[in-house]
């Protein structure tokens, strides 16, 4: 066939006596039988995911014998740092930032158990299992994450997981604008609640809805310097308390780097940096009252050893 734009179909007799009946490029209808065992595969294909997701646990449960702890009388957790996935050290901070706002909010519910920063914290970069921190910190709930920040966006990733049974309670990913930050660490703190089915008291719905900040500059300025305080040194606690001052001016309203700047005058006593320790002690007592006057009491045992102790 020559000068043809279209393809045209063609056709071959067979004439050997032993294709009698055959023809080439047929489709032969499937068998009742074999489509019956095609759908019976595809039901428990679909039995199987749903068992492994939803009723098989991730790991074998923890033994309550094997706890370090008795376990509370009421719910207990403990929230691990998350995980930075930016690639890029210098958020750190941010990540940090985030598990400790979350562990903070969690500290106000009366009703929960929750394990101090520190304790948490100490597992951190650590390739352990949620089985190992439940046993070692003698907790029944462990909530792990990890945050990818870039530029005006973040996304975050967590999952909150019940040690007894080895099951997932809610896990959970968002993607959001990063002016959106301390709404979604309150819907995060919200949805770790509600999975542990505890009821709140009107003041603790108050305290957990407490004001943030609008101004994103501001937030991320009190993450850093809380940081730079947490490493503890006498140029670290210089950079936090000139951060949490940067942080203050932008929003004078917000609480956290207030309580930075208190700590650091503390710590201004402890490492001796100071030329009046007595100043220091009385400016680290006004700055804590301007935000949360019941802040003084958890930064209380600090100031008694600084002060009185460390001389």
């Amino acid at each position: 066939m020559k000068n043809t734009e279209n393809p045209i179909r063609v056709y071959r007799v067979l004439m050997d006596p032993e294709a009698a009946g055959k023809v080439i490029g047929e489709k032969r209808p499937i068998s009742r039988h074999w489509r019956w065992a095609a759908v019976a595969l595809i039901v428990v294909a679909g039995a199987l995911a749903i068992w492994n997701f939803y009723f098989r646990p991730p790991f074998k449960p923890v033994s309550v014998e094997r706890m370090a702890y008795l376990l509370p009388d009421k719910p207990s957790i403990a929230v691990l740092p998350f995980n930075n996935m930016s690639g890029d050290p210098e958020q750190e901070y941010f990540s940090d930032g985030l598990s400790e706002e979350i562990i903070t909010a969690l500290s106000k519910i009366t009703k929960l158990f929750v394990i101090a920063r520190n304790s948490s914290f100490s597992y951190k970069r650590k390739p352990v299992k949620v089985k190992q921190v439940a046993e070692e910190l003698g907790v029944r709930y462990v909530l792990e994450g990890s945050v990818r920040k870039a530029e005006d966006w973040v996304r975050i990733t967590a999952q909150l997981i019940d040690a007894l049974d080895g099951h997932h309670l809610w896990a959970e990913r968002y993607d959001r604008d990063l002016k959106d930050i301390y709404a979604l660490q309150d819907e995060i703190t919200m949805k770790v609640i509600n999975g542990l089915q505890v009821q709140l008291t009107e003041g603790e719905h108050a305290r957990l809805r407490g004001k943030g900040t609008d101004n994103l500059e501001a937030y991320l300025k009190s993450l850093r310097a809380r940081e730079y305080y947490l490493t503890s040194t006498k140029e670290s606690n210089e950079l936090a308390q000139r951060t949490a001052e940067e942080a203050i001016a932008l929003d004078p309203e917000y609480a956290p780097p207030y309580h930075v700047l208190s700590a650091t005058h503390f710590y201004d006593i402890f490492f001796r940096t100071t030329k009046s320790p007595q100043q220091s002690m009385t400016r680290a007592v006004e700055l804590i009252k301007k935000p949360s006057p019941w802040m003084i009491l958890m930064l209380w045992p600090m100031a008694f050893w600084a002060f009185f102790i460390r001389g």
